[in-house]
C-alpha cells in the first residue's frame, strides 16, 4: 500500500501537519486523539486515500467520530460514522498505534483469520480488515455489530446462556485453525506463563508484604503447574477473550481486539474469559450463581469439541490460567493503575487460590466429565 501522507494531497497544510501527528510514536495521547476526532480532517483522509476500499457508493457527506477504549494505553481507538449521500451509511473503526510493528502484526492476523473463514458470510466472525496505514500507524476494520456480551452478564436466562455456548463454539473454531507458518507472536510456554506469574507476585509482595505469605501460597503451586503443563499442543489463541471483545447477536458471535493474539495452550483463553467474569462479580459483591451457570454453559459447550481424554486436562489447565489471569487482574490494578480502594487483595486472592486448588464452583471438574459435560 502506497504511503498515506504521501497521497493526501488534497489537504490543506495544517491538516497535513496535524496529520503527521500520528506518524510519531512519542505523540501524547490527548494529541493523537484531537486528530482523531477532527471529523473534517478525519473525513478527507477518508476521502482522499480509503474511498476505494470502503466503497463509497455516494460522495462523503459527514463524518462524525466517538472515541473507544478510553482507558490508558499504547492503542487509540476511535469510531467513524460516515454519511454517504442523503441516506447511506458506513461505519469502521481506527485504531493508532504507537507501536507500528505491533499494528502491521495485528492487521496481518485478523486478514489471515478473515481468510481462514471468521467473515460476515458466517455465524462466527470477525470485523473485516480494511486498511493499515503504515505511516500513520493506524488500521482501519468493520465497526462490529450486535449486543456486548458485558452488557448481558450475570442474567442467567436461557437465551445469555445460549449466547454463552455460541461464544465458546467460536473459540473452539478459532482453536481449531491451523497455526500459521509464521509465528504470530514469539511465546515461550509454560516459561512465559512462570515468568509472568512471578512477576507478578514479586510486585504484589513489594507492594503489599503484610500478604507476602497468601501469595506466595498460590504462586508456589502455580509455578509447579505451569511447569507440569509444557509441551501441550499449541493453537492460535486471542490472548485478551473477555467479554468486553465480544458482540452476539440471535446466535451471530463477532470478536474484536486480536493485539494480543499468539499461538500458545488454547487453555489460555478459557482461564482468562473464566478470570475475567469471576473477578467482576467478586469486586462488585454480586451474587455470583447467575454468572456461574453462565461459565458453566460457556466452557461445558467448548470440552464438546473435544475429545474425553483432553476435557479434565484442559480444565485443569483452564484453572491454572484462572489463577495466573487473577495475579494479572490485581497487579494492574493495584501496581499500575495504583487503585487507592485495596480491599480487592482479600477477595481476589481467595479466588486465585480455588483456582489454583482445583476447588472452584464455576469450574466443576468431576468423572463425569469424560463422558460429557455435566456443567448443565
Amino acid at each position: 500500500m502506497s504511503q498515506a501522507l504521501d497521497n493526501v494531497q488534497s489537504l490543506e497544510s495544517e491538516m497535513l501537519v496535524r496529520l503527521e501527528t500520528l506518524a510519531d510514536d512519542g505523540a501524547k495521547r490527548e494529541h493523537v486523539l484531537s486528530v482523531l476526532t477532527s471529523n473534517n480532517l478525519m473525513m478527507r483522509l477518508f476521502e482522499d486515500h480509503l474511498q476505494d476500499v470502503l466503497g463509497f457508493s455516494a460522495p462523503l457527506t459527514e463524518c462524525r467520530s466517538t472515541v473507544l477504549k478510553k482507558r490508558l494505553g499504547s492503542r487509540q481507538v476511535v469510531a467513524y460514522e460516515l454519511s454517504l449521500g442523503e441516506t447511506s451509511k458506513i461505519e469502521v473503526v481506527a485504531k493508532r498505534y504507537a507501536d507500528r510493528d505491533e499494528g502491521i502484526r495485528c492487521f496481518e492476523t485478523m486478514k489471515m483469520l478473515w481468510d481462514a473463514g471468521l467473515r460476515d458470510s458466517e455465524n462466527f466472525r470477525i470485523p473485516e480488515p480494511l486498511a493499515f496505514l503504515s505511516d500513520l500507524r493506524m488500521m482501519v476494520q468493520q465497526k462490529a455489530t450486535g449486543n456486548f456480551l458485558f452488557d448481558r452478564l450475570g442474567t442467567g436466562r436461557e437465551e445469555v446462556l445460549a449466547d454463552f455456548r455460541s461464544v465458546a463454539s467460536w473459540l473452539a473454531t478459532l482453536h481449531q485453525l491451523d497455526p500459521p507458518a509464521t509465528e504470530l507472536l514469539a511465546w515461550d510456554g509454560s516459561d512465559d506463563d512462570v515468568a509472568a506469574v512471578t512477576r507478578f507476585s514479586n510486585e504484589l509482595i513489594d507492594k503489599f508484604p503484610n500478604a507476602g505469605d497468601e501469595i506466595e501460597r498460590i504462586r508456589s503451586p502455580l509455578i509447579e503447574k505451569f511447569h507440569a503443563m509444557s509441551g501441550q499442543r499449541t493453537a492460535i489463541v486471542h490472548g485478551d477473550f473477555h467479554p468486553e471483545n465480544i458482540f452476539v447477536s440471535s446466535g451471530v458471535v463477532t470478536v474484536i481486539d486480536f493485539d494480543q493474539a499468539c499461538t500458545s495452550d488454547p487453555a489460555r483463553d478459557l482461564g482468562y474469559f473464566t478470570a475475567q467474569i469471576r473477578s467482576k462479580v467478586l469486586l462488585e459483591d454480586r451474587d455470583p450463581e447467575p454468572f456461574n451457570r453462565e461459565i458453566r454453559a460457556f466452557l461445558g459447550t467448548y470440552v464438546s469439541h473435544l475429545s474425553e481424554s483432553d476435557r479434565i486436562s484442559m480444565l485443569d489447565r483452564t484453572m491454572a490460567y484462572g489463577a495466573r489471569t487473577v495475579l494479572e487482574i490485581l497487579y494492574y490494578k493495584l501496581c499500575v493503575l495504583a487503585d487507592p480502594r485495596t480491599d480487592s487483595i482479600k477477595v481476589l486472592l481467595e479466588e486465585a487460590k480455588r483456582f489454583v486448588d482445583s476447588n472452584h464452583p464455576a469450574i466443576e471438574i468431576s468423572e463425569a466429565t469424560t463422558g460429557g459435560p455435566s456443567f448443565e
